[in-house]
């Protein structure tokens, strides 16, 4: 046993957790969804709860520390050296791609996936107005190919604006050689299509084997692409909301963060940061572990499907725990497979529809879990295959509300790891804390007032009975509050809002915050009764 116990099953139940909390009865084994039952790296956990203990959440920003993680990482993992003016943080993989897709095409052009590809791709491109142009690999002795001449077709199209390349490749477990990645830099510079590389399951390869990042290659693939990675996979942190872009061009790196700033994908959490310098700078030994530990399950699935179920064939691949077993010789409709499988054995795998290309003949199963739990889900693949040669069941669909689309759509509808924790607690057990809470900022805001009317009443705080905002009247003294609070910050430091950001009449107002401990209230106040002084003398 090495120092990571990989084997010790975890109850996740009563965490909010799509994969073990939706399930239909606690009998079911979810082997389906790209999330692991794997403790992240104790460095993690023990950012976390650094950060955890300082008691206030505010809002933060990537630090020079974020940056030299990922430079060093890629540096010492994958011999990339990445340069920090090519580094962006964003909220998630999938976020990025979306805003990248807005951002780099229009409407109606086509985007080109290398099919079977991870099904929310479709979702981006779709829901964005965007055109998904299949180019299907080549299944053959258990492994894919690139079927060349089609992906140049698809590639040359005047329309296509855009390839969404996938490496290492969900669900296939792919990893693309350099020589792989060089002929699709070099046609999609021919043809002026760019690249997002979503490179999220890059560290999860197996034991000796490593990837090729596809902006590492050559100038052209640095000039033609946008990479994302995360160490959300690798780390099992996926509720932390916490990633990374990679554009080495300038001109390509400024339109891509200017649209996730648009989309409000570009601001981290409090902990996003924190915990992705702590896994890139001190989970290294855990990731080889890991990796281990992922190969050990892998060959045991191998090898029990070869045994006792050989009509279902083990996609052959060197990465990613998702394993991708083809199912052609018992079922070519994965989706009416896997529900008779669910609803008989409890073993909830994915169906390979969802990813296009030649996926109604396969299934995905997830093997990062404790050993025992894939023993389990073998038992029961090897039951409901037998079962299903006696009989067919075909599941019936359902619709969605519209709502609930639509926040799918805009990636904003599922809670970091912490979101519903927090809330839960704070609505049932934080009503004194606000009670206490709303009479401090009272006695803050009448101070304010207070101390205005003696000694500065030329400024009229606005009535008011909610916030902690207060809105004040500077028209007596100027009507141009751009110019008003860069004085008072330069001549004072304090640091006040102008209200000409919040339009209306806001020129004559400037928002001061009185959330905070009295003695800062007082000696805003004091800078303030400075600055209106020099101000007037100016």
């Amino acid at each position: 046993m090495g120092k990571y116990d990989f084997n010790k099953i975890i109850d996740r139940s009563n965490t909010s957790c799509w994969k073990w909390d939706l399930r239909n009865n606690k009998n079911e084994l979810p082997m389906w969804i790209a999330d692991m039952d794997l403790p992240t790296a104790p460095c993690v956990v023990e950012a976390l709860k650094r950060r955890v203990n300082h008691p206030i959440y505010g809002y933060t920003y990537p630090s020079i520390e974020w940056y030299q993680a990922w430079i060093n990482f890629y540096k010492e993992r994958h011999n990339f050296n990445i340069e920090k003016d090519w580094l962006i943080f964003s909220t998630g993989v999938i976020p990025t791609i979306s805003s990248t897709i807005r951002k780099l095409t229009t409407p109606n052009e086509g985007i080109v996936v290398l099919t079977p590809i991870y099904n929310t791709f479709f979702n981006s491109i779709i829901n964005n107005g965007r055109r998904p142009i299949e180019s299907k690999l080549i299944y053959k002795d258990g492994t894919y190919s690139i079927d060349w001449k089609d992906l140049e077709d698809k590639l040359s199209d005047s329309q296509t604006m855009m390839l969404i390349f996938c490496n290492p490749h969900n669900p296939i477990g792919k990893i693309w050689s350099k020589e792989e990645i060089v002929r699709i830099g070099e046609l999609c510079k021919k043809y002026n299509v760019l690249v997002i590389s979503d490179e999220i399951h890059c560290e999860l390869t197996a034991p000796n084997k490593s990837y090729t990042p596809f902006a590492s290659v050559n100038s052209i693939n640095k000039e033609i692409s946008i990479t994302a990675v995360a160490p959300s996979k690798a780390f099992n942190m996926a509720g932390l909301n916490s990633s990374a872009i990679i554009v080495p061009n300038p001109y390509l790196k400024a339109k891509v963060e200017r649209q996730l700033n648009t989309d409000e994908c570009a601001e981290p959490n409090v902990f996003a940061c924190d915990v992705a310098i702590a896994a890139l700078n001190e989970g290294r030994d855990y990731l080889d572990e890991l990796r281990i530990h992922i190969q050990n399950n892998r060959e045991l699935v191998e090898k029990f499907i070869k045994e006792k179920i050989p009509e279902i064939e083990v996609t052959k691949q060197d990465s990613t725990y998702l394993l991708w077993l083809n199912i052609s010789k018992i079922s070519n409709d994965s989706d009416d497979f896997t529900s008779f499988i669910r609803k008989e054995t409890g073993l909830w795998l994915a169906s390979g529809s969802i990813y296009r290309g030649d996926g109604k003949s396969f299934v995905r199963m997830n093997v990062a879990c404790p050993t025992s739990l894939v023993e389990d889900g073998l038992n029961r693949l090897l039951k409901g295959v037998t079962l299903y040669k006696k009989a067919i069941i075909v599941p019936n669909p359902y619709l969605k509300a519209k709502v609930e689309r639509q926040l799918n759509t805009d990636e904003c509808a599922e809670p970091n790891v912490f979101a519903c924790d927090v809330a839960i607690a704070a609505l049932n057990e934080g009503r004194d804390y606000l009670d206490e809470l709303r009479i401090h900022i009272q006695n803050n805001r009448e101070l304010v007032e207070k101390f205005i009317k003696e000694k500065i009443p030329e400024i009229e705080v606005t009535k008011q009975d909610s916030t902690y905002l207060l809105w004040l009247n500077i028209s007596k003294i100027s009507n141009d509050s751009d110019d008003f609070t860069s004085f008072i910050r330069k001549e004072t430091g304090l640091w006040l809002a102008s209200g000409s950001i919040y339009r209306g009449d806001g020129k004559s107002f400037v928002r001061m915050n009185v959330a905070c401990p009295t003695s800062l209230v007082e000696d805003g106040l004091n800078r303030l009764l400075k600055g209106v002084t020099l101000y007037k003398n100016k």
